[in-house]
Formats: structure tokens, C-alpha cells, sequence
């Protein structure tokens, strides 16, 4: 099995569970860090968040951020 057959978010969760504490996001603007169980727990709100606005598997949606 290689990288390729993962999702995204199985990396998110292989990661959380293998170092919860070890930081996985360091924003250099304003030094803010995240560890891997942190952003896991980021991204699973953000789940929830959408599905609760409807958004299903397979749906396509738009993301804007700064470079």
C-alpha cells in the first residue's frame, strides 16, 4: 500500500494518533502552532460544519486563503 492510496484525511488521522503532540502547523506570521490531535480536532469541526450546511461526499466547494 502506498501514499497514494490514502485520503488526506487518513494522513490527518494516521499522524494524530501516531504524535498527538508533536506540531503539525506553525503559522510564521504570529508564531500560532498546532499539534497533529489539535488540527485533527480542527478538521473534524470543519466536517461537521459542512455537512450540517448540507455539503455531502462528492460535493465540490471552493477554498480561499492567502499564499
Amino acid at each position: 500500500m502506498g501514499l497514494y492510496d490514502f485520503t488526506f484525511y487518513d494522513l490527518i488521522n494516521r499522524n494524530a494518533v501516531s504524535f498527538p503532540d508533536r506540531e503539525a502547523w506553525l503559522e510564521v506570521d504570529d508564531g500560532r502552532a498546532l499539534t497533529f490531535s489539535q488540527y485533527k480536532k480542527k478538521v473534524d469541526c470543519l466536517a461537521c460544519g459542512l455537512q450540517k450546511a448540507g455539503i455531502n461526499q462528492g460535493d465540490r466547494i471552493g477554498v480561499v486563503g492567502k499564499n
